[in-house]
């Protein structure tokens, strides 16, 4: 998981948002119930949530303020490959 927030007049040329700690935790189970109980316990329910759009995440938007699935596709090497990542606002 990482924690982005929006900078104040960010540098040209910078993107508006920095991401300060990351969180890491191991997760032996991607099922739904596995993902949605872990967003339950270390994720304060006034975030917003940008995902990948995974299939495991048909319940998160019942626990945060919002979640925004999107799919990231970058040319590499003459193949398209998709970037997960996590976000919390």
């Amino acid at each position: 998981m990482a924690e982005s927030t929006f900078v104040e007049n960010p540098q040209k040329g910078s993107k508006p948002k920095r991401v300060s700690p990351i969180k890491m935790i191991v997760i032996n189970d991607l099922k739904s119930n596995a993902i949605t109980d872990i967003i339950k316990k270390q994720v304060d329910k006034s975030v917003e949530l940008i995902t990948d759009d995974s299939t495991s995440y048909p319940n998160l938007k019942k626990h945060v303020k919002s979640h925004n699935a999107t799919v990231e596709k970058i040319l590499f090497d003459t193949h398209y490959i998709t970037l997960g990542s996590y976000c919390f606002q």
